[in-house]
């Protein structure tokens, strides 16, 4: 994310590429999702700039958190529970991580 940021300050541009393929996935426990989103937090709290150039995404987050548990309600609402937490510790990470 610096990294690119700094690139589009320096004046260089991105591109979109369909072709390009990567493949990830993240099986955090409940603990390492919260360290995730302090991490996250801490770096938006040291590199401000990146926040107050580019924008928050809070409105992203509300629209992701609602087609998540959407998603679950209709198709595993068993893991609703499991969501709301994850999205609580996310919420706390964050914040914590910003102080």
């Amino acid at each position: 994310m610096i990294a690119g940021a700094r690139l589009l300050k320096a004046g260089w541009k991105l591109a979109y590429c369909a072709e390009a393929c990567a493949l990830h996935s993240h099986n955090y426990s409940l603990v390492e999702e919260f360290q995730r989103y302090f991490d996250i937090g801490v770096l938006h709290h040291r590199e401000a700039w990146l926040l107050d150039w580019l924008g928050r995404a809070e409105g992203e987050g509300g629209r992701f958190v609602r087609s998540e548990l959407s998603y679950l309600w209709r198709r595993a609402p068993w893991r609703l529970p499991e969501a709301g937490l994850r999205t609580l510790l996310k919420y706390a990470g964050v914040s914590v991580g910003q102080k």
